[in-house]
């Protein structure tokens, strides 16, 4: 129950915008929805995380994981960046009362380094991440809850901490998950959010939808 072996799927329903320029560079919207890719899929992920001290429900858990992320879609539709990357992360999660939260802080190591494109990303990157909401246990048997809060996260460039290559975006967002001790269990989350900084590729606005399938006991969430 300490280990989580996992694959994430992320597939865009819909993505667009406006056509622009910044500086010398001329980017050009995506168009993405379903009848036109409907298969299209944004970098599967394979994903380990352990959790080193707390127990599953505990008011504090601490724990780390790493991802392999591979290439897929379309870099035109800003989908991926076409190359293999990987990631590593210390977390850190509780559930105190009707309170839950979560951190995050890793680092992206990427090979490919889009300057001198204004604002755009510069190789490897330092990421960061936190979430709070309200818990309330839900269900005939109890065995399932609600949690309804906000998300703030973001990356920073290695070769200019906080500087232009900088990103924060922000998320409301509602979950329903099960919380039996053995056995498959569901998550259903929901989030609408955009960006909080002014910055290339901040979107003016983002909605999530997610799946989540897993059995026993989660490692950190």
């Amino acid at each position: 129950d300490r280990w989580r072996l996992y694959l994430n799927m992320d597939a865009p329903l819909g993505a667009g915008g406006q056509s622009g320029s910044v500086g010398s560079y001329q980017f050009t919207a995506p168009s993405l929805d379903l009848s036109s890719t409907p298969d299209m899929l944004s970098d599967a992920r394979f994903g380990l995380d352990v959790r080193i001290l707390g127990k599953p429900a505990g008011p504090f858990r601490l724990g780390a994981g790493a991802q392999l992320f591979v290439p897929s879609g379309n870099t035109a539709a800003y989908v991926t960046d076409g190359t293999y990357r990987a990631m590593g992360r210390v977390l850190f999660a509780g559930d105190a009362g009707h309170l839950s939260y979560a951190g995050q802080l890793g680092v992206h190591v990427r090979p490919r380094d889009d300057s001198p494109t204004p604002e755009s990303p510069r190789g490897s990157e330092l990421l960061f991440g936190v979430a709070g909401g309200a818990r309330f246990v839900v269900g005939a048997r109890r065995n399932a809850a609600v949690v309804v809060g906000p998300e703030i996260f973001g990356a920073t460039a290695v070769e200019s901490f906080f500087g232009s290559a900088t990103s924060l975006e922000g998320l409301l967002s509602a979950r329903l998950e099960e919380t039996g001790d053995r056995g498959p269990q569901l998550r259903l989350k929901l989030g609408a959010g955009a960006g909080l900084v002014d910055h290339l590729g901040a979107p003016e606005w983002r909605l999530v939808f997610a799946v989540e399938v897993f059995d026993h006991d989660e490692a950190v969430k």
